[in-house]
């Protein structure tokens, strides 16, 4: 048979049209195939992937007010920021600060560089099963959200001092709340209910540190035989705690807070005989059986229980001088979880603290 050229064409044709799906092929090889990174700019990436997971923390600088302990690691920190005419509340767990600060209350009248983080937390006002109200108080308020679904974490009573952490969920939604866990909801735990709640604003402290001109400001630490003890030590004073509602400076606005906490709390208002004195914080006004009238002394001789009362936090040493305190219940801490529970529903920031208190002769 005679040779034609019909071959090289073809040939031709079909080399050209194998080079045409090869680059088609290939085109997405090139977008997706990356050379390997070199160590530099694996270490640039992990730094930037870092800093994205911090993008929430701020930094600010102002003066601590105050630093006053809650369940241990819990502190609550008041800060002061001039240049904003602001004034925050501020949570910090001792255990998770960086770096870590054995004597938080040294901070309190200096100025300080915090960094920390703001969100917005849920907070449980109100569980209602069915008809039956479980937690909270009757009236609900249409600016509350909820949640209906199954209650989980409520398996057992809170014996810790810090809250346990329940939730309710659906197919939906999951809502955490931090809570103390009592009888009520143990009895409730894994059964269909209705929660009311808020979203609150939580600022958290993650770093906190005096400037060099405040360090440079520090004083040797007091020794022992430096210090005089205002009460004799030993069996004359004893450990007590104390559920605080407010902390102030103003003994008008404690009041206003302790006539409201007793209606609120169905607790009795008990001023114990104490009045307002511009020097001495609180004064007596109840002669003793000596005949004399003593001075102003803290809660817890011989007089615990749940009711409402003031107190100043001069005669108490594991407390910033100055302020006036409302306390709801004293005694021991564990006797104090109900009332906490109970009070947290209508003061967010009231927790319990522990001071020495001298129960001995007044004579």
């Amino acid at each position: 048979m005679k040779p034609t050229n019909q071959y090289p064409k073809n040939m031709h044709l079909l080399l050209l049209l194998s080079l045409i799906i090869a680059s088609c092929t290939s085109a997405p090889k090139q977008k997706t195939e990356q050379a390997p990174e070199t160590q530099k700019a694996q270490e640039s990436n992990t730094l930037d992937n870092s800093a994205d997971e911090h993008d929430e923390l701020l930094t600010e600088y102002g003066l601590i007010q105050s630093v006053e302990e809650g369940a241990y690691p819990m502190y609550t920190i008041t800060v002061n920021f001039p240049k904003q005419k602001m004034i925050q509340t501020f949570n910090l767990n001792a255990e998770e600060l960086e770096p870590r600060i054995d004597q938080l209350g040294s901070f309190v009248g200096k100025y300080a560089s915090i960094k920390y983080i703001s969100t917005l937390d849920p907070y449980l006002i109100q569980i209602i099963k069915g008809k039956n109200m479980i937690l909270g108080s009757t009236k609900i308020d249409p600016k509350w959200k909820l949640v209906t679904g199954k209650l989980f974490g409520a398996s057992e009573i809170t014996s810790s001092d810090l809250p346990g952490t329940i939730r309710v969920s659906n197919e939906a939604e999951n809502i955490s709340f931090n809570y103390y866990v009592n009888d009520d909801l143990v009895a409730i735990n894994n059964t269909e209910v209705t929660a009311y709640y808020i979203l609150r604003p939580n600022h958290t402290i993650t770093s906190i540190n005096l400037p060099e001109k405040e360090i440079k400001k520090e004083t040797a630490v007091k020794t022992t035989e430096d210090s005089e003890e205002e009460y004799p030590s030993g069996t004359m004073m004893v450990d007590n705690s104390y559920l605080i509602l407010q902390s102030t400076t103003s003994y008008s606005a404690a009041v206003f807070t302790a006539k409201h906490a007793s209606k609120q709390l169905g607790a009795a208002l008990n001023l114990r005989g104490y009045i307002f004195d511009f020097k001495e914080g609180l004064k007596d006004t109840t002669v003793c059986g000596c005949g004399d009238i003593h001075g102003y002394v803290p809660r817890g001789r011989f007089d615990d229980g749940n009711y409402v009362s003031i107190e100043h936090t001069d005669a108490f040493t594991e407390f910033t001088d100055g302020y006036y305190i409302v306390v709801a219940g004293s005694g021991k801490r564990s006797t104090l979880k109900p009332l906490l529970a109970k009070a947290k529903q209508f003061y967010s920031d009231a927790y319990v603290k522990d001071a020495e208190v001298y129960i001995g002769c007044m004579h």
